[in-house]
């Protein structure tokens, strides 16, 4: 999927050049979605 591709190119970068930003925090995680699930 070239979009899927695309958007993890501009996250890549963007946290390169942002080094506050945690690349877990703003790609979601199979691990993370699970935790939430458990919470509702």
């Amino acid at each position: 999927m070239e979009a899927k591709e695309n958007l993890m190119d501009f996250l890549t970068a963007y946290v390169r050049k942002h080094p506050e930003v945690d690349i877990n925090i703003i790609i979601p995680n199979e691990e993370n979605i699970k935790k939430v699930l458990e919470c509702l």
